[in-house]
């Protein structure tokens, strides 16, 4: 996949001044995200401009956690194999995450289609394993609203 890691590691720091916030995963479209409406933890408005082929979903939520979920895919991506180094762990086995029932340090290889997720606790950026599945907006923001869940259940 080739992403720009810096611009997404940008974003996600971009997140993380934080009030409270809108809860239902929005994509990624060029328009400003409001820190009033859409997202009240951003200490101002923020615009995310995505490269052609690059879709991004948002999430976020001031209810459990206080934090932001942000992941993108590229629809053109790597499907070479790639190797990561987990840095989260008690991530439920089923979840789809690429360090799903690892401990922190392990290595793992992707294979084929990926997705980058990331939350505002921490900054860890990890990879997710799309399957088959083509990188959409529906695709990215599905994956978000799931690693939503298994963050916010403890998995």
């Amino acid at each position: 996949m080739k992403m720009k890691p810096l611009t997404l590691v940008a974003v996600v720091a971009s997140f993380m001044f934080f009030g409270q916030a809108h809860a239902a995963t929005q994509n990624v479209d060029g328009t400003p995200i409001s820190n009033v409406d859409d997202c009240q933890m951003l200490t101002a408005n923020v615009t995310v401009r995505l490269s052609a082929g690059v879709s991004g979903a948002y999430n976020c939520d001031d209810t459990a956690n206080q934090m932001l979920y942000f992941g993108t895919c590229h629809e053109a991506g790597s499907r070479a194999d790639r190797e990561y180094k987990c840095k989260t762990a008690d991530i439920a086995a089923d979840s789809g995450h690429l360090c799903s029932g690892k401990a922190v340090d392990d290595v793992v290889t992707l294979t084929g289609r990926a997705a980058f997720l990331g939350n505002s606790n921490g900054g860890v950026i990890s990879g997710l394993n799309l399957d088959a599945d083509a990188c959409t907006d529906t695709t990215i923001a599905t994956r978000v609203t799931s690693y939503k869940s298994d963050i916010e259940s403890g998995q």
